[in-house]
């Protein structure tokens, strides 16, 4: 790792990749970053109000309990201090991604199938997709978010589960379900791959970061509290597949997941909330709002049943086999991560940098097949333009472009996937 970083900071755009951290959290620090303000607030209340019950009070907030852990260390500075010190950890830890993620895109490119140690993003590479994922980003340096840190474990997860120490990859995985509980999907994709070993590493890690530390810092009685709350608050009703689950999970232009796309365009809520001004009026053409909160909640159900039953087609079942597509459903799972949650909002898609990484890697790649390299250069154009289209204010972001514009790059990774696998059986075949 050490390495890699001095060979990042060799490079010429690592100057411009500093100096964009840097504004950004002088601009972090002469605002109010909503996010993290709570996050300092509700940390600091849990430790010196007695009683205070962290998800009863604050039902708009699903983060596990590890994760009020981890703000404490942050509140006991001031705000400002705490916003700084924690932009600081974001900034660095943005970094050890991307040099994981150049890594990871080295394993089963060498001879054998294993590691290419020599291989590296070409120069550039790397921090066009930071220029791509600017925008969301910025969200969570603004914000004073946190999914840059789940992002950082899983990432670290998938590059240990690639090196084969199990027990790393599932207390690295644990970590990142106890700052974010979404990460769990990998879980379920390591045990696709046959490491089994990594589901008991997982369980414990879990065990110990959600109920062992909290209860160090609560104490028995208020960890068991919050746990409970956490359950019937947030877990239970995911599993229920409400269409609501808290306050924050409706339908505003804010959430970009497959629920929230559903309920914008195909009930009346785009219509009433955004048909009545500007770019706004648009929805009352552009909808088809004619279905009910139930028959979206089933629909929402069935396309994402299709994904994971398409991810489990187009993936290997081996880890050893075709290894060099590994990165491919890597990207992929990230990006379902996102489409399988009830809420996914702009700050929470920080993990499609993942599919820049891969998505720009093949494209740049001399051997890469000339067809799949078109469908990945439309996915990807299609996905950074629709983005943009709809980052300029709510009324636009209310069209889902965000959510479109990954849909199609993962639908187009997808291909790839398939069309990569057709031409190393061809190869297996001839040989």
């Amino acid at each position: 790792m050490l390495k890699d970083l001095s060979e990042l900071l060799k490079k010429k755009s690592t100057f411009w990749f500093g100096i964009f951290f840097f504004i950004n959290i002088i601009y972090a620090l002469t605002r109010h970053s909503v996010d993290f303000y709570q996050f300092w607030l509700i940390s600091r209340n849990a430790i010196f109000l007695k009683g205070y019950d962290i998800y009863a009070v604050n039902s708009d907030f699903s983060q596990p309990l590890f994760f009020w852990c981890i703000a404490t260390v942050f509140s006991v500075f001031t705000y400002k201090t705490g916003l700084f010190l924690w932009n600081i950890m974001q900034m660095l830890l943005v970094t050890c991604i991307v040099i994981l993620i150049s890594r990871i895109l080295g394993y089963g490119e060498g001879k054998d199938g294993g590691w290419d140690e020599e291989k590296h993003l070409k120069e550039g590479s790397y921090v066009i997709p930071l220029v791509l994922a600017a925008v969301i980003i910025c969200d969570n340096l603004w914000l004073g978010q946190a999914n840059i840190l789940a992002f950082f474990f899983t990432v670290s997860a998938v590059y240990a589960h690639l090196k084969g120490k199990s027990w790393a990859a599932g207390i690295l995985l644990a970590l990142a379900v106890a700052v974010k509980l979404t990460p769990l999907l990998f879980l379920v994709y390591f045990i696709y791959k046959k490491d089994y070993a990594v589901l008991p590493w997982t369980l414990g890690g879990i065990v110990l970061f959600m109920f062992g530390f909290p209860s160090m810092l609560y104490g028995v009685p208020y960890t068991l509290m919050y746990l409970q709350d956490y359950l019937n608050l947030v877990i239970m009703p995911f599993f229920n597949n409400s269409v609501r689950i808290r306050g924050t999970t409706g339908f505003y232009h804010s959430n970009q997941s497959i629920d929230g796309f559903l309920g914008r365009h195909f009930t009346d809520f785009g219509i009433k909330e955004y048909g009545a001004n500007g770019i706004g009026k648009l929805h009352n053409y552009l909808d088809p709002a004619n279905l009910t909160l139930q028959q979206i909640k089933k629909i929402g159900l069935l396309v994402k049943a299709a994904l994971v039953l398409m991810a489990a087609f187009a993936f290997t079942g081996s880890k050893k086999r075709a290894p060099q597509l590994l990165k491919f459903e890597f990207a992929l799972v990230f990006l379902l991560i996102l489409f399988i949650s009830p809420a996914s909002w702009l700050n929470h898609f920080v993990t499609v940098l993942f599919a820049y990484y891969v998505s720009l890697n093949y494209i740049r790649e001399n051997n890469s097949s000339s067809t799949g390299k078109r469908i990945l250069k439309a996915g990807l154009a299609a996905c950074i333009l629709l983005t943009a289209i709809s980052s300029p204010g709510k009324y636009f972001q209310s069209f889902s472009g965000m959510f479109l514009g990954h849909f199609i790059l993962m639908l187009a990774l997808f291909l790839v996937l398939f069309i990569e696998k057709a031409r190393i059986r061809k190869t297996w075949q001839a040989a």
